[in-house]
């Protein structure tokens, strides 16, 4: 049986002159021609996101929280954010062992005749597979995904056989690749994603650091200082925190940008698809990632393992009390007003008969904003109760023992 305990709430005209104002033909037809012209902005609850986009979607990276969306599951050629998949399967190829960033990597044909942005790749030049890596998120590079897809793939088909293998794992539904790089090649044959399964994709991504790193670099030298890797991504800097991530553009997808941010500790994933200018994107990112910063905000919670204040009684155990812990570390994002409308509450189990593991879910703890709970945490054992011996439980049982 559960019971339950409550905790205290977290608390802490100007006259206007009428004017009489004559109104001529010309300034009605003024008024009439302004009626008929597109709203500059996303009409959405207190933000004013420049409306220049097909698809808008913020979320906070660690937790998903869905910040802003405006027709974030519609299916989008995805330009050149499809580099971002490319980069995840080269980083999971990198932790699970299977290749390392100092791998030499052989120029093949077929990369050397990859259009678009490039990086003037040459048949039989050597790379190492950072620098490769580094032309693909700087400078955007179509060469260079090819080139990456060969090597860590095994064959460029197989690569983007791992492309799709890994966005099924991840569940995205509105997501399917025929190529590394995001050019929309045969008609039959086009790369489509959805703002959503971007921004999933962009949050296993920021995982690592080094991809971070390279996102967040506006130059750097290539082919020896030969050539210069310039960002496409015209944020950086202009934003406080903002380190990535991807920019594109195809005339069929319109210009795109996946970005990202941190402010104290939280992260922010914007996406935004279909811009109809380059400015557009960049415009309509900054509102989505400053709004997001100024009115929200992330909450520990609690982390792992912390005293959650509360004991249980055991039965039959060495030990007659058990203290509970948080059986695992949660954060929030809430509106900054409502942070000192945080309330919690405990339910536990009256009792527990030993022997009880460490680590035992006994009950939970529940945080609320007004009637929605924001989060369950389990409350579990701190430490493991053996059973107490025979002689021990008499002993306790005559109230010779305590």
């Amino acid at each position: 049986m559960l019971q339950q305990y409550d905790v205290k709430h977290l608390t802490h005209i100007i006259p206007i002159r009428v004017m009489r104002v004559r109104v001529t033909i010309g300034m009605c037809l003024l008024v009439i021609l302004a009626s008929l012209l597109p709203l500059p902005v996303f009409a959405g609850p207190s933000w004013k996101v420049p409306r220049d986009f097909v698809s808008a979607f913020l979320i906070e990276a660690e937790t998903g929280k869905i910040l802003f969306e405006s027709n974030a599951y519609a299916s989008r050629a995805p330009a050149s954010t499809t580099k971002l998949m490319t980069a995840l399967i080269v980083m999971d190829a990198i932790k699970a062992g299977r290749v390392a960033l100092t791998d030499s990597v052989t120029i093949s044909r077929r990369s050397r005749r990859m259009g678009g942005s490039q990086v003037y790749l040459t048949e039989g030049e050597v790379f190492t597979l950072e620098e490769l890596m580094q032309a693909l998120m700087i400078a955007s590079a179509n060469d260079a995904s090819v080139a990456i897809a060969e090597y860590v793939g095994g064959g460029y088909e197989h690569f983007v056989e791992m492309m799709n293998r890994r966005a099924d794992q991840m569940g995205l539904k509105e997501t399917i690749f025929y190529n590394t790089h995001g050019l929309d090649d045969l008609p039959s044959q086009r790369n489509l994603t959805c703002a959503y399964d971007l921004a999933q994709i962009a949050r296993e991504l920021v995982k690592y650091p080094k991809i971070l790193e390279w996102t967040s670099t506006r130059s750097a030298p290539f082919r020896n200082n030969q050539f210069t890797l310039n960002a496409t991504n015209k944020l950086l800097g202009r934003i406080e925190g903002l380190d990535g991530l991807k920019t594109g553009f195809t005339w069929r997808a319109g210009f795109c940008l996946v970005g990202t941010a941190q402010q104290d500790g939280m992260r922010l994933i914007s996406v935004i698809l279909g811009s109809q200018t380059s400015r557009g994107r960049f415009l309509s990112t900054k509102h989505l990632i400053e709004t997001g910063f100024m009115r929200f905000e992330k909450v520990l919670l609690c982390r792992e393992g912390q005293s959650l204040g509360l004991t249980i009684p055991i039965s039959g155990g060495d030990s007659e009390q058990l203290s509970l812990v948080a059986g695992r570390s949660v954060s929030i994002i809430l509106p900054k007003e409502d942070r000192y409308r945080i309330r919690e509450t405990y339910k536990t189990v009256n009792a527990a008969e030993a022997p009880v593991r460490e680590g035992t879910p006994l009950g939970y703890r529940e945080v609320w904003v007004g009637d929605q709970v924001l989060a369950r945490i389990p409350a579990v054992a701190s430490q493991s109760i053996s059973r107490a011996g025979f002689f021990r439980q008499l002993w306790r049982g005559l109230g010779l023992s305590r």
